[in-house]
């Protein structure tokens, strides 16, 4: 996790920068940066967090380093980060979608590695179906990365692509799968 903490930044800082600082290395890499209160001394505290793709899997990490009082946290794990960790991430970066551009008989192809992959349930797979071609769902940039490099692998034609804010998001959020609802949210 060490090379993540020094990736360059390829993307435009959001409009509200001033607190966060989002890095990427263009397609499988997110972090985001601030400072906070230390919770052992009260000093300013440095805190990164983000997410990669590391082989065919999903991963998410997260460091807070205190420089006055030598305090250090690291935390980190396979499939989606917990809730405050991933909203930042999407509130510095914004909402991506998987944009899956087949028809015919590769849409249920593409079905069956996104089910496996994100472990949905039967109930889950023809709504997916139903949203191809089109945008069939969104999260952070990383995530659908992850998705889009493993439709990649098999052929299967998709794009990552920016979604408007929660309102007006054209598909499901990966987060809220019932599959991944759940204390277990390891993809692999």
């Amino acid at each position: 996790m060490e090379t993540i903490l020094q990736m360059e930044a390829l993307l435009p800082p959001p409009a509200d920068a001033g607190r966060y600082r989002y890095q990427t290395d263009g397609s499988t890499r997110s972090m985001v940066t601030h400072t906070d209160k230390c919770t052992d001394c009260g000093a300013a505290a440095s805190i990164a967090f983000g997410q990669s793709v590391a082989g065919a899997s999903l991963v998410w990490f997260k460091s807070t380093r205190c420089a006055s009082c030598g305090m250090a946290i690291e935390a980190d794990d396979y499939g989606l980060p917990p809730n405050e960790i991933r909203d930042e991430i999407m509130e510095s970066s914004g909402r991506w979608g998987l944009q899956i551009t087949v028809e015919g008989p590769k849409r249920l192809q593409a079905c069956k590695i996104l089910h496996c992959d994100l472990n949905t349930t039967m109930e889950e797979v023809a709504p997916m179906k139903n949203r191809m071609p089109g945008v069939v769902y969104t999260g952070t940039r990383t995530e659908m990365e992850w998705l889009h490099g493993r439709l990649t692998q098999f052929g299967i034609e998709s794009n990552v692509v920016q979604q408007p804010d929660d309102a007006n998001a054209q598909s499901i959020d990966i987060a809220c799968l019932k599959s991944i609802a759940f204390e277990d949210r390891k993809l692999r």
